[in-house]
């Protein structure tokens, strides 16, 4: 596939990570979750940026931005619930986490069940990714991308295992592992 693709998913994620890095500014009062969506995307943008060299690359940022372009809505749907504080309480980015990768696991089972190539290309893709076995993951120079290693190997530790994509637990342990590095942080 042609590196235009993987170009215009770059700008796809770079735009998200803007809208979510202004919906984190104006709700980190109350949840991180925004936060954590924006280095994601912020991630996912350079990568993609970068994507023939990796194995379905281009493939690859073509489905995660489709599936981002998915995931904005239900968010632009929850930032505004947090807001107006109908979606409130104690465990909010747990309950923000588990709503949108619930999403992300819709996505995949409708990808498996039509045995689109997503399914079956992505997946290795992306654990392989998540789990640093691609020079593209240990080589890049962007802070972002460092960070969000870091955090990673804190998940591997904590899963002590693999990440794998299609296991919406470790999905959801990633978010949280996000989240908790962004307060840290702030501290």
């Amino acid at each position: 596939m042609p590196a235009g693709p993987s170009l215009a998913a770059a700008r796809g994620f770079q735009h998200r990570a803007r809208f979510y890095g202004a919906l984190d500014s104006r709700l980190r009062s109350k949840t991180r979750f925004f936060g954590a969506a924006c280095v994601t995307n912020r991630v996912l943008g350079h990568l993609a940026s970068i994507g023939s060299g990796v194995p379905h690359g281009a493939t690859c940022a073509a489905w995660l931005a489709e599936l981002g372009a998915s995931l904005e809505r239900v968010n632009r749907s929850i930032a505004e619930a947090v807001h107006q504080g109908r979606l409130t309480g104690p465990a909010l980015d747990e309950r923000i986490v588990a709503i949108e990768q619930s999403a992300v696991e819709q996505s995949l089972e409708r990808s498996k069940t039509s045995g689109t190539c997503a399914y079956f290309a992505v997946l290795p893709a992306l654990d392989g990714l998540l789990n640093h076995q691609s020079w593209i993951s240990t080589l890049h120079f962007s802070p972002a991308v460092r960070w969000y290693r870091r955090v990673l190997t804190g998940v591997r530790n904590e899963l002590r295992s693999p990440i794998e994509f299609a296991r919406q637990r470790h999905r959801e342990q990633i978010g949280m592992a996000l989240i908790s590095a962004l307060r840290r942080e702030e501290g």
